[in-house]
């Protein structure tokens, strides 16, 4: 594990408290919905808690990005920076276009 200072590990905790927290209430609102646009709100707060614990598991050396590379660039971080964003986009397009109904 690198050394960590004890703000990040303080952030880190409280990353993985809130977003634990936030992926438990994004699973209780997907048992009762099946709109696309909060399901893919939803799945972007997931994938959000999952980057954080692969995060986690890179600190401890259990689970490395550098595992994941190809031509020298860790695919799964890179799947995380572009995967998030774009599932709130989609979820937001979803939500602004079932306004038009109205």
């Amino acid at each position: 594990m690198e050394n960590l200072s004890i703000e990040s590990l303080l952030i880190l905790g409280v990353r993985m408290v809130l977003g634990l927290v936030a992926a438990i209430a994004a699973l209780a609102v997907w048992s009762r919905s099946r709109e696309p646009g909060l399901i893919f709100i939803i799945l972007a707060t997931i994938f959000n808690y999952i980057e954080i614990l692969f995060y986690f598991l890179d600190l401890l050396g259990v689970l490395p990005y550098a595992t994941y590379q190809i031509f020298g660039v860790s695919w799964i971080r890179i799947a995380f920076a572009g995967g998030i964003p774009l599932f709130l986009t989609l979820g937001f397009v979803f939500i602004f276009k079932s306004y038009d109904n109205y």
